[in-house]
């Protein structure tokens, strides 16, 4: 199973250090999150000039927070900052991210964001062309002239966060990987988001072993289990107030929870809602635990994923733990003698 790690460490210097951790314990790759307070792609461009070898990656960077044109050439920075180990992760956010924090059209998002990224690709295919030309019927990108000299490569990896049916349809129909949310269960990728994969890859010619897919997963390592536990499950707990991820809790028989849940997030009693939180939920959408619970955990929920994306619990957690927790995911599934 190839590891990545998320750089989820509350300043940007930390995450490239982190970067450089992950890359001396043998980690394929580490990848950087975008949300309402970090910019992902300038932390990774640090990291791109701190390390060698380690695979860099954004999960995710917001497909409607820049134009396609500035995403696409800030892709090709930092491809070229890093001689080419750059993988660009797209996705659209929750329909509240799109218009409360990104200013950015909420209607139609896997529509827009295959034109996206489709936009995207002409740039990096227009490298000696003298001019951009992409029509679609939501996006248009003119530009004359254009050239780029010393581009590392034509085609940079791109990998769509997914979660339902629509959008895990057009990840297998555009894009070279997939990134699931953290809800996502093992069986849910398995019996959800594949199936629709295959479904998008085969409409285009293609086949769904073609994409990647990658599991992101909640992890806190400790020998304190109940503190471990406590801040996954705050974590899920605050994923359910999204409506978005019902399937995944009515999938596994959670779907009760969630009004409830939902109802304490409107008094925001994140002690309340994570004592919702039962330790079957726990057990399906996170790790935590000692060293070896966690190996084993995260070894059972393998079979549905390509990769792994490790990431500590961040939500309200004490920053001095998400340091720990990202320390030992490092010492826990590095390379070891």
């Amino acid at each position: 199973m190839r590891l990545g790690v998320l750089l989820e460490l509350p300043t940007q210097a930390e995450n490239v250090e982190l970067a450089r951790r992950c890359e001396a314990a043998g980690f394929e790759s580490v990848w950087a999150p975008e949300f309402h307070n970090h910019s992902g792609l300038l932390g990774l461009a640090a990291a791109a000039l701190q390390t060698d070898r380690i695979g860099l990656g954004t999960a995710i960077a917001w497909a409607f927070g820049r134009s396609p044109l500035l995403t696409a050439v800030t892709a090709l920075d930092l491809d070229e900052m890093s001689d080419g180990r750059f993988s660009l992760g797209l996705g659209t956010g929750t329909r509240r991210m799109r218009t409360d924090w990104l200013g950015a059209p909420a209607e139609r998002p896997a529509r827009r964001l295959r034109e996206t990224v489709e936009a995207v690709r002409a740039v990096w295919a227009a490298q000696s062309a003298g001019s951009i030309e992409y029509e679609g019927e939501l996006v248009r990108l003119s530009v004359r002239p254009y050239a780029r000299a010393n581009q590392v490569r034509e085609q940079i990896p791109v990998h769509l966060a997914a979660i339902n049916d629509g959008m895990s349809r057009t990840a297998g129909a555009i894009a070279d990987g997939v990134i699931a949310h953290p809800m996502a269960t093992g069986r849910y990728i398995a019996e959800v988001m594949r199936p629709a994969i295959a479904e998008g890859a085969e409409a285009e010619g293609r086949s769904g072993d073609e994409l990647e897919v990658s599991d992101w997963v909640v992890v806190a390592v400790s020998d304190d289990e109940q503190q471990a536990r406590e801040d996954v499950k705050r974590q899920i707990a605050f994923h359910a107030t999204v409506r978005t991820y019902d399937r995944i809790l009515e999938l596994h028989g959670f779907g009760d929870l969630a009004g409830e849940i939902r109802s304490l997030w409107k008094r925001f009693d994140l002690a309340g809602m994570t004592a919702l939180v039962t330790d079957e939920m726990l057990a399906q959408m996170g790790v935590a635990g000692s060293a070896e619970a966690c190996r084993q955990q995260l070894a059972e929920r393998a079979r549905s994923s390509d990769r792994q994306l490790l990431g500590a619990p961040v939500v309200a957690t004490d920053p001095g733990l998400v340091r720990e927790y990202h320390d030992a995911i490092v010492d826990t599934f590095g390379a070891r003698e």
